[in-house]
């Protein structure tokens, strides 16, 4: 089928004729609004999914950071407690081995006390022993100085009757001897040397009045008193 040609123009002419109308008689053309038009649900999710991919992103990375940082405190902790572990098991294998010499140090010295105990009981026994044999040592020194100064006394004594005794015997023996007046001298000499007053007595009494008993009682104690110190 033909297409009106007629018509078509016809409509070409009207739209031509609203065209010039619309130029003359409408308003210069506004700009758009640019203020965002309310926007569909699908296009606010296909909006919003780099803002939560990003958010994601960063909240991993967060996440991460904080794994490591969990991880390198983790880290330094157990470290920390190693080294902690190892100082305490140094310290405590240096107690034990000073521990160990301690305990043999004190087993050392309770031996020596014990050793030393036993020495000095010996050592009480010896000085008490020792004690003893002292005193009994000044005891017997105390009787032979006693009996030495007994014996000094009567050597003493005995050295002044053989003495007394020589002089008696000198006398009697001059007085046997005598043959000349100077004897008589010499007999009053010894007489008087020999300290002896009953001596000297009877000799006085013969002196001064010779006799025959005045010679023999001179006689007779001179020979007693002579006997008497030689015994």
């Amino acid at each position: 089928m033909q297409p009106d040609l007629l018509s078509m123009e016809h409509e070409e002419e009207q739209l031509e004729t609203l065209s010039a109308r619309n130029l003359t008689t409408s308003e210069p053309p506004s700009l758009p609004d640019l203020t965002p038009l309310a926007s569909s649900p699908d296009a606010e999710a296909t909006a919003l999914k780099p803002v939560v991919s990003a958010q994601k992103k960063r909240l991993n990375l967060a996440v991460i950071g904080l794994g490591v940082l969990l991880f390198l405190l983790l880290l330094a902790a157990f470290g920390w407690v190693g080294y902690w572990a190892y100082t305490l098991s140094t310290e405590l294998t240096a107690t034990k081995q000073q521990l160990s010499a301690l305990q043999a140090s004190h087993h050392k010295l309770q031996t020596d006390y014990t050793t030393l105990t036993s020495e000095n009981e010996k050592l009480n026994a010896d000085l008490n022993q020792s004690k003893t044999d002292l005193e009994k040592a000044s005891t017997d020194l105390s009787t032979a100085q006693a009996e030495l100064d007994t014996s000094r006394d009567q050597n003493e004594s005995l050295n002044a009757k053989l003495e007394q005794a020589g002089d008696m015997a000198e006398i009697l023996f001059v007085l046997a001897t005598s043959d000349d007046e100077s004897d008589i001298l010499k007999i009053d000499r010894l007489v008087t040397d020999s300290n002896n007053k009953e001596l000297m007595k009877q000799w006085d009494t013969f002196a001064m009045s010779p006799s025959k008993d005045a010679l023999s009682a001179f006689l007779n104690y001179l020979i007693l008193a002579t006997r008497n110190s030689l015994r």
